[in-house]
């Protein structure tokens, strides 16, 4: 995966915000976060752009069922002992 700009958002309601306002190719996400979490954010991400690739990450990766990555077309899941910083500069 190619990236030209990067845009951190601390929640997913502002990362909806974000990906509104700008030209986003992919996507990496945290499943738990405040106000909106990973799963929802990338379902209304879906319901604007079916293109754009998702990479989600969590440190409760046992809590989740799978099955919502893959009918969301998830890139890529990784467990939380990555840092997204390491990601980005591969």
């Amino acid at each position: 995966l190619k990236c030209r700009r990067f845009f951190r958002a601390k929640t997913g309601k502002e990362g909806l915000e974000v990906f509104k306002k700008s030209n986003i190719d992919v996507i990496v996400t945290d499943l738990a976060m405040p106000q909106m979490d990973g799963l929802e954010f990338i379902t209304r991400v879906r319901e604007i752009d079916t293109n754009v690739e998702v990479i989600f990450f969590s440190g409760y990766a046992k809590r989740w069922n799978l099955s919502e990555f893959i009918k969301l077309q998830s890139y890529a899941f990784l467990e939380k002992n990555y840092n997204p910083d390491d990601i980005i500069n591969q």
